[in-house]
């Protein structure tokens, strides 16, 4: 195995366990929905927090022509796979409690959570500024701009702001824009997955 394969099982291992966190969680809540105050808010962020954390690790193909791999290089994409988990660890509690509240819940971890939010979002900038330089794939730039703008912006806003509908909308529409974002990037995506082979990025 070379630097790259050993780096995408790593990321494969941290994406898989994600998922596991994401779906486990939410079968929780179904399990005790009887016993917990229902919110769709941190809803739309697992939904949001999966397309993004599935997208990295399609684009992280596109690093298999990557040469002289340093220690630094293989902690950022780590670190970057890393901080996507965090995001969907923050929404679903080990345990839910009688009485649960879910809005509560994520309300009470919104200083972490958007925190965590605005690190991705600024390593995505990094991410997408490497492999441009290293002229791997370029997203759109415009759509690029209009994604992420409102992500980082927002989530500065987001770690102070507890009023339920700048939540609710800032929910919505960030979900809805990585659905349009990757809408608009998809056989960028496919072309990738079917390649699957070093020097699919050139």
């Amino acid at each position: 195995m070379d630097s790259f394969e050993y780096l995408i099982a790593l990321v494969s291992v941290i994406a898989g366990l994600g998922i596991t966190r994401a779906l486990s969680g939410v079968a929780r809540l179904v399990d005790s929905r009887r016993r917990i105050t229902f919110s769709w808010i941190p809803l739309c962020w697992t939904v949001s927090a999966l397309l993004w954390l599935v997208a990295f690790w399609w684009f992280t193909f596109l690093l298999s022509s990557v040469e002289g791999w340093s220690p630094a290089l293989h902690i950022f994409v780590l670190v970057y796979a890393g901080s996507i988990f965090f995001l969907i660890a923050l929404l679903f509690p080990e345990s839910i409690p009688d009485g649960h509240d879910m809005l509560a819940h994520f309300l009470d971890n919104r200083k972490l959570f958007f925190g965590a939010l605005l690190a991705v979002g600024l390593l995505d900038l990094v991410d997408t500024y490497w492999k441009v330089s290293l002229g791997l794939s370029a997203p759109p730039i415009t759509s690029y701009a209009i994604h992420m703008m409102p992500w980082i912006v927002f989530s500065v806003v987001g770690m102070y702001v507890r009023n339920r509908t700048f939540h609710a909308v800032f929910a919505v529409v960030l979900m809805l824009s990585f659905v349009a974002w990757l809408g608009l990037s998809i056989d960028g995506i496919l072309e990738i997955v079917n390649a699957g082979s070093p020097g699919a990025g050139q």
